[in-house]
């Protein structure tokens, strides 16, 4: 009971501290949403045959030697920007005071985000470990096929996130409200673009895939440039809200 009481008051100082630091969590969540896009437009690209083409095995083999080296930092840089991308998820859910089911599912759909593409950074470690054996021409070809797989697997779970979160916006107006429903339009894009893909195509492969990164980097830009320049929006409803608590505890 004493551990359960203690957790529970570690959580009340937390919600405290957070309620306290608005516009210190709003401008974190900005740098975070600026270090993901630096990351995203960095020149990490390898450069190799187009996911979804017709791609022969000696194609694929001759990227994957020519390349071998830049293997582990471009799977590294794709983990890391998956936990940048969580981090500015998470602290925009602090901003905004986000609790109940729409909460946790943000949590859950980031987490998700995070091992999916920390998996993808250990395929990428085991391409590159494959490639300096002799004669893997079978294994090689797999794990390229894996690690293209993998790349279509995210955007649903982060749709997920970036509609919750959204939604949860739409209480204490953190953002203002045309970046509110942008994020809803772009979370439920990345949802469905996915199957419409697979409708169109029997493939994941396609130029949703494309659109929905021009569409995630364009909102998280306008809502960085939001916490930046101007990250007390949720600030300015707090006294009001402290002075109703202050008198129903009256």
């Amino acid at each position: 009971m004493e551990r359960i009481h203690a957790y529970e008051e570690d959580t009340v100082e937390t919600s405290r501290w957070e309620s306290r630091h608005p516009a210190l969590l709003g401008r974190l969540a900005g740098v975070a949403g600026a270090v993901f896009v630096v990351l995203a437009l960095a020149p990490g690209s390898l450069g190799g045959p187009a996911y979804g083409s017709s791609t022969s095995t000696p194609q694929i083999l001759a990227w994957v030697t020519q390349h071998n080296g830049s293997f582990p930092v471009t799977g590294f840089i794709g983990g890391l920007s998956a936990s940048v991308f969580a981090l500015f998820v998470l602290l925009l859910l602090a901003v905004a005071r986000g609790r109940g089911l729409l909460s946790s599912i943000v949590v859950s759909a980031v987490g998700a985000l995070m091992a999916i593409d920390w998996i993808g950074t250990g395929i990428y470690y085991a391409l590159a470990d494959e490639a300096g054996r002799q004669q893997a021409t079978g294994g090689i070809v797999a794990l390229f096929s894996l690690n293209a797989s993998m790349t279509y697997v995210d955007g649903f779970v982060a749709g997920l996130a970036i509609l919750a979160l959204s939604l949860l916006q739409l209480g204490p107006h953190a953002l203002p409200r045309p970046l509110i429903w942008l994020g809803a339009v772009v979370g439920v894009y990345e949802i469905v673009s996915g199957p419409i893909q697979l409708a169109i195509s029997h493939s994941p492969a396609g130029a949703t895939g494309p659109v929905g990164i021009v569409l995630l980097l364009v909102w998280i830009l306008a809502v960085t440039a939001v916490m930046v320049i101007r990250p007390v929006r949720e600030a300015k409803a707090q006294p009001t809200r402290l002075a109703s608590e202050a008198s129903m505890a009256s």
